[in-house]
């Protein structure tokens, strides 16, 4: 049976549509091993392939996606494009998910 401390905050309309529609784009898991690279730190296109072993296309259709719903942003640098976490309620879901990944 579940605690009943951790019941006791009831959970806002929007707060809720707006963690429901990341959590739908975060449903791929490459997408959360993309999340989990950034967390270190800023990286390029290029990094962020190699971490993920995923070709160029299909990294940049994924981190396109996570960066239109607000999840990442990206800056230039020259001929480089370098993402990083923008909403930090990402990592606080990530830590969610290792804790679950405990008593699985």
């Amino acid at each position: 049976m579940l605690s009943t401390k951790f019941m006791t905050v009831v959970l806002r309309n929007d707060f809720l549509l707006e963690v429901c529609d990341k959590i739908k784009v975060l449903g791929h898991p490459l997408r959360i091993k993309i999340v989990e690279y950034l967390e270190k730190g800023d990286a390029s296109v290029s990094e962020i392939m190699k971490s993920v072993d995923v070709s160029q296309p299909i990294a940049s259709q994924h981190l396109l996606l996570m960066k239109s719903k607000g999840i990442l942003c990206s800056r230039r640098d020259g001929n480089v494009i370098i993402y990083s976490i923008k909403d930090t309620m990402i990592l606080g879901l990530l830590s969610c998910l290792r804790k679950s990944q405990q008593n699985f």
